[in-house]
């Protein structure tokens, strides 16, 4: 079983289109979590996942007509990384 340790890449997409997105890759068995990381702004959230269930989401959500923003992986464990550096 998977848990927020294990997220170390994001998908950026539309607000508008989050919440079908994040659907979409769960429907597909990838443990998914929404994040407002620290590079989105009021029109883009990011979707974290396991980088190694990255490319297979990514299709996912291009067969679903859902338009990627950005993408990236990380070395390390992008949730602890966001409660680090908040901003706040």
């Amino acid at each position: 079983m998977m848990n927020t340790l294990d997220l170390n890449a994001c998908i950026s997409v539309k607000t508008e289109d989050a919440l079908k997105a994040l659907n979409c890759i769960r429907a597909n068995k990838i443990f998914a979590k929404i994040f407002p990381f620290n590079n989105c702004n009021e029109t883009e959230l990011n979707i974290a996942v396991n980088k190694k269930d990255l490319k297979t989401a990514m299709l996912m959500l291009k067969k679903n007509n859902i338009e990627v923003v950005a993408y990236k992986s990380y070395e390390e464990n992008i949730i602890g990384t966001f409660y680090e550096n908040t901003g706040y």
